[in-house]
């Protein structure tokens, strides 16, 4: 979190779309079945339609990180497709100074 600096991920449902995805692998090589261990009640009222962009769901620390190591220096300017908030960008940018994984400025 933003607050205790603790990196952690948070658990939840699958997105409809990953879920139909997953069913579409079963009996893709041989014969199979999906057996899913939610109600399509469930489904219908608690899964997303798509899954939330990876950038916006994960720690950023690392995505930093590599992009520093690829030569990009302005990371709260950068192009993102779909941009994390800057608040997010900022407090990882200072958890990684604080941490001597980076200079700070």
């Amino acid at each position: 979190s933003q607050k205790n600096h603790v990196i952690s991920y948070k658990v939840t449902w699958i997105s409809q779309a990953s879920a139909n995805q997953r069913a579409g692998r079963a009996g893709r090589t041989s014969a199979g079945h999906c057996y899913r261990l939610y109600s399509s009640a469930l489904y219908d009222r608690s899964f997303e339609k798509f899954d939330q962009a990876q950038i916006l769901k994960a720690p950023l620390g690392n995505a930093i990180l590599d992009m520093k190591a690829l030569g990009v220096t302005r990371i709260a300017s950068f192009p993102f497709v779909t941009p994390p908030d800057p608040i997010a960008i900022k407090s990882s940018l200072k958890l990684l100074a604080n941490l001597g994984c980076l200079q700070k400025s």
